[in-house]
């Protein structure tokens, strides 16, 4: 190597640290949620005349839920198969 040049690390090999692989699971997974969230809320009031009490009584039952599978009373694939046996709504899990 000439006198004054510097090696450089080509973009695909710079390291990643496990915590960076996490945080940036982490900031996915929660933008997909908050998209599925803004997409099912807008859904309601739009297309199936939700006002603001409603909707903001279906999101209290969503965080009741939400804390619900937090605290280990149901689990998330135990929904899953409700929504997909009894009401034959199939999600992509």
């Amino acid at each position: 190597m000439s006198k004054g040049k510097k090696k450089h690390t080509p973009a695909r090999n710079i390291p990643v640290s496990k915590a960076d692989v996490e945080r940036a699971k982490k900031l996915a997974a929660d933008e997909g949620v908050k998209l599925a969230m803004v997409i099912f809320l807008s859904v309601l009031l739009d297309k199936e005349g939700y006002d603001k009490e409603r909707l903001q009584q279906v999101w209290k039952h969503i965080e009741d839920r939400s804390q619900a599978i937090t605290d280990g009373y149901v689990s998330v694939n135990d929904l899953y198969k409700v929504l997909r046996d009894e009401y034959e709504v199939v999600l992509w899990l």
